[in-house]
C-alpha cells in the first residue's frame, strides 16, 4: 500500500480540489495544509493524517471522503460514471470515540451543504462503528469473523483515534482488508500510545515531518497549484521522506495565545521548567484558562463539584443532564491511591450526599443522576468498555426509543446511553435496566487513559504526590491537558510535574515505515 499509486489523473484531482478548496484572495500564497492532506491521500492507498486537538482532522477527512466520491462518480468532469458506489467504513477503537466521529462527520457535512453537491454528501456515511464491531466478534472466541480468509468488503476504511489502537489489533485489521482497499489513519501522534502492545501511530508518524519525495512534491504542487520550492521550504531537508504522512498544524481550538495550548506545547517538547513557570504565572495573573492548585481537596474541588455535578440530578430533562455532565471531568493518573479514580469517585459521592442530604454517600447503591462507565464489553447489548451513561428515573421527562420499553412507563431507575446525534440534531438513547448491565462504576473521575477520544469544557487533573510514579510521562500529561477545551485546573507539586514532563513513553514494537 505504501508504494501503490492510484491511476487517477492529476487534472481530475486538481478539479476536485478547486471545488472543495476555493481560493481565498488574502491567503492565495499560503499553504493550506488541509488541502495538502486531502490531495496527498487522493492518489494513495495508505495515508496518515495527524494533528493535535482542534486542527480540523475530521473536517479535513470529510472533505477527503467527498473528494473520493467525486472522483468515483466523475462529478468533477461531468461525465457519466459506471463505477459502483464506494463502500466507505468509519471506525474508532471505542464506542465513545465512534460516537464522536459520527457526530463530527455529521457536523462537517451540515457545514458543507453550500459547498458540495447534495448527492455527494449523501454518499458519505455518518455512522461509525467500533473496530470490534467492524471485524465481527465471535462469542467466546479470540478470533473475528473477518480475517485473511474472509476479507472486509469496504473500498475505503477510515480509522480515527489511531493512537489508541494496539499493534495486534492493527495487524488483524490489515489482514482483513482487500489488497485494493484504501486505508486512512487519523489521530494525534503525541497522545498516549495504546494500553496494550505497541505505539502504532507514533511509530509511523515521524516528527518533525521529514518531507516528501521529489515525485510526490511535484504531484502536490501540481494539483494544489503551488510552487515546488514553497513546499520544499516547509520541511527540514533530510535524506528520508514520508509520502504517506500529512500534518495539520493550525489549531482552531488553541490559537497559541491561550494557556492550554501553550502548556500542551511546552509539555510535549519536554520543557519542564517553562511549563511549570507558565502554571505559576497563570495563578499570579488570574488567567481563566489555567489554574494550579495545591492543598486539601475540599478547598478547591468542592466548588467545582457544586458547579458541575450537584445539578445533574436536578436537571429538567435527560438531555440537559448529559449536557451538564459533559462540561467537566476529574482526571487521575491511576485507579488506586489517594488521588486515584476509586478514591476520588467515592469522595465526590460523599460530598454530593452531604450537599443534597442524600443517604447514598457511604453506600454502593444506585441513584438518580448517577454517571456510570461500563468496564467490560457486552456485544449482545452493544455496550463496550468505556461507554458512559446516566442512571435516571424513566418518567423524568425522557422521550426515547428504549430497549426496555415496559420499564419506561414506571418510575424505575434506568440506564441511558447517548447514541450519535442524527443529521437533524436529534439525540437518541440506548436504555436498559441497571440489572442487565455488564460491570460498571461511577465516573465522576476517570483515568487519563480512559479519556482519549473525549473532550470537556473544564478539566481538573490530579497528579500523585509522589514523583516516582511509573505511569507519569509527558504523553500522559499532554493527553490530559488537551482534553480541556476552555479551562484546566491542575493539582500537582513541582517535583511530580517536572518528573512527568521529562519522562517519555518508550515502546519497542519493531514497527517502522520505509519508503
Amino acid at each position: 500500500r505504501l508504494t501503490q499509486r492510484l491511476p487517477t489523473s492529476p487534472e481530475n484531482i486538481s478539479r476536485v480540489l478547486q471545488q472543495l478548496f476555493p481560493l481565498v484572495k488574502d491567503k492565495a500564497q499560503e499553504i493550506d495544509w488541509q488541502q495538502i492532506a486531502v490531495a496527498n491521500a487522493m492518489n494513495k492507498n495508505f495515508t496518515v493524517i495527524a494533528g493535535g486537538p482542534g486542527t480540523g482532522k475530521t473536517y479535513t477527512v470529510t472533505k477527503l471522503l467527498a473528494a473520493l466520491v467525486m472522483l468515483n462518480t466523475n462529478t468533477a468532469t461531468n461525465k457519466l460514471s459506471h463505477n459502483p458506489a464506494l463502500e466507505i467504513a468509519l471506525v474508532a477503537p471505542t464506542g465513545k470515540a465512534a460516537q464522536r466521529l459520527s457526530e463530527s462527520i455529521i457536523s462537517a457535512i451540515t457545514g458543507f451543504k453550500t459547498l458540495i453537491n447534495a448527492n455527494i454528501l449523501a454518499a458519505i456515511p455518518t455512522e461509525a462503528k467500533t473496530i470490534h464491531r467492524l471485524l465481527g466478534v465471535i462469542p467466546n472466541s479470540p478470533n473475528f469473523r473477518h480475517d485473511q480468509n474472509n476479507h472486509l468488503s469496504c473500498d475505503v476504511l477510515l480509522i480515527d483515534e489511531v493512537s489508541m489502537v494496539d499493534l495486534p489489533m492493527m495487524t488483524r485489521i490489515f489482514r482483513a482488508l482487500k489488497k485494493e482497499t484504501k486505508i486512512i489513519l487519523l489521530g494525534d501522534a503525541d497522545q498516549l500510545p495504546s494500553v496494550a502492545v505497541g505505539s502504532v501511530l507514533a511509530d509511523i508518524t515521524p516528527r518533525p515531518h521529514s518531507g516528501y519525495s521529489p515525485a510526490n512534491t511535484n504531484y502536490l504542487a501540481q494539483v494544489c497549484q503551488l510552487d515546488v520550492q514553497q513546499l520544499n521550504h516547509a520541511f527540514m531537508s533530510t535524506a528520508n521522506h514520508s509520502d504517506h504522512l500529512s500534518f495539520l498544524v493550525t489549531s482552531r481550538r488553541f490559537d497559541g495565545e491561550g494557556g492550554i495550548g501553550k502548556l500542551a506545547t511546552h509539555v510535549i517538547k519536554g520543557e519542564s521548567t517553562q511549563s511549570w513557570q507558565l502554571l505559576q504565572a497563570a495563578n499570579e495573573n488570574n488567567r481563566n484558562q489555567l489554574a494550579l492548585v495545591e492543598g486539601d481537596l475540599h478547598d478547591w474541588l468542592s466548588p467545582l463539584i457544586k458547579e458541575y455535578y450537584q445539578g445533574i440530578s436536578r436537571c429538567d430533562t435527560l438531555d440537559d443532564a448529559f449536557a451538564l455532565f459533559a462540561k467537566f471531568r476529574i482526571l487521575c493518573v491511576t485507579r488506586q491511591g489517594e488521588f486515584g479514580v476509586d478514591a476520588i469517585n467515592q469522595w465526590v459521592k460523599e460530598q454530593l450526599a452531604v450537599n443534597t442530604a442524600q443517604p447514598w454517600g457511604q453506600s454502593h447503591q444506585n441513584y438518580h443522576g448517577m454517571p456510570i462507565m461500563i468496564s467490560e464489553n457486552d456485544y449482545r447489548l452493544g455496550l463496550f468498555n468505556g461507554d458512559i451513561g446516566l442512571l435516571w428515573h424513566a418518567n423524568s421527562n425522557t422521550s426515547t426509543n428504549a430497549s426496555d420499553n415496559a420499564s419506561l412507563h414506571s418510575n424505575h431507575l434506568m440506564a441511558f446511553f447517548e447514541q450519535p446525534k442524527t443529521a437533524d440534531g436529534e439525540t437518541h438513547y440506548k436504555t436498559l435496566l441497571p440489572s442487565r448491565l455488564p460491570k460498571y462504576d461511577s465516573v465522576y473521575a476517570m483515568t487519563i487513559h480512559k479519556t482519549q477520544g473525549s473532550e470537556f469544557t473544564h478539566v481538573a487533573m490530579l497528579l500523585p504526590k509522589q514523583s516516582n510514579n511509573l505511569l507519569l510521562s509527558r504523553e500522559l500529561l499532554y493527553t490530559g491537558i488537551t482534553r480541556a477545551k476552555t479551562q484546566l485546573t491542575i493539582a500537582s507539586n513541582k517535583q511530580t510535574w517536572q518528573q512527568g514532563v521529562t519522562s517519555v513513553v518508550k515502546r519497542y514494537s519493531g514497527l517502522k515505515i520505509v519508503e
